[in-house]
């Protein structure tokens, strides 16, 4: 397993390692006539390679190469899996947030606020009716401004426009933001080249003979945020020893190995450890196999790093 048992949810629930060997065993292992370790090795390396078709798949999509990326992992299962996802991905850089596990609510509370209005107003580019679309952005930023300066009295307010756009004929459109600056004399042609950019970033190429099409048009307004997000170095770095270990299976190697527990409420910025290795928190288990290093940094995050 990677969970210690003696350290989940802070010790509140008690894991029975014994009763998941036992059912894997019954539901999987003797069917298929291996043990439990290889069947449970199997569930895992399903489940993470299901994780990384969907990020493969979602950077085709958007046609986006996952060379020289960051993974950033939050969600109490995420440390979990998030190095052999690296692996599977080719990503050499991982990041474990401090609170990884209520990431999401996190995330949430630092959030600007904002409001986004979108109408729907279909135009041809070759016979736009600028002045209409101008008064229809002019009514929603309105609409929007006064959404958010109801929450958000003090601060400045960030607005942008955009268009959900498509080449004539296709049934899908793409979102497109227009420049601040957009104006009457220049707007047809900056929404046709904006348009291009956007399409051309998502699918490699565009088709300038064809008309293009507007179907909606949005405004987001949003409160600037004034939380710092200025990056705390790390200090003078030491590297920790631990005197507890578990076995844990290694994908790497193929086998289960010594792996070292760390906890991470006794970790400081700058401290380093080496894989294989477990840092164990009341919420979520962040797994460091034998060949990636991590660091602790100024922001208290987990930084790991392949070796």
């Amino acid at each position: 397993g990677r969970l210690d048992p003696n350290c989940f949810a802070d010790g509140q629930i008690t894991l029975r390692p014994d009763a998941a060997k036992e059912s894997m065993e019954k539901v999987i292992c003797d069917e298929m006539q291996v043990s439990a370790e290889i069947g449970a090795m199997g569930v895992v390396e399903m489940v993470d390679e299901n994780m990384a078709n969907a990020a493969r798949e979602h950077a085709i999509e958007r046609g986006k190469s996952l060379n020289g990326r960051t993974i950033i992992a939050f969600g109490g299962s995420a440390p979990l899996h998030v190095a052999r996802l690296a692996e599977k991905l080719g990503v050499k850089k991982i990041i474990v947030p401090a609170g990884a596990s209520v990431g999401s609510a996190i995330g949430f509370l630092y959030a600007p606020i904002a409001f986004e209005i979108t109408r729907s107003f279909y135009q041809r580019l070759s016979n736009i009716d600028m002045r209409a679309v101008f008064r229809l952005f002019d009514r929603i930023e309105k609409d929007a401004r006064k959404i958010v300066k109801g929450a958000a009295r003090r601060q400045n307010l960030n607005v942008q426009r955009s268009a959900y756009m498509r080449f004539v004929g296709q049934r899908h459109e793409i979102k497109v933001v227009l420049p601040s600056d957009l104006n009457d004399q220049s707007a047809i042609e900056v929404i046709r080249e904006s348009f291009y950019e956007a399409y051309r970033s998502q699918y490699s190429r565009i088709m300038p003979n064809v008309d293009i099409e507007s179907v909606g048009w949005s405004v987001s307004v949003t409160a600037l945020n004034e939380i710092s997000d200025k990056h705390k170095n790390t200090p003078k770095t030491k590297t920790i020893k631990s005197n507890e270990t578990m076995r844990v299976w290694d994908f790497a190697t193929g086998m289960a190995i010594d792996s070292f527990i760390f906890h991470r409420d006794h970790l400081t910025p700058g401290t380093k450890i080496s894989g294989p290795a477990i840092i164990s928190e009341p919420q979520t288990t962040t797994v460091i196999p034998v060949n990636f290093k991590a660091i602790i940094d100024g922001n208290g995050s987990i930084v790991m790093e392949a070796k």
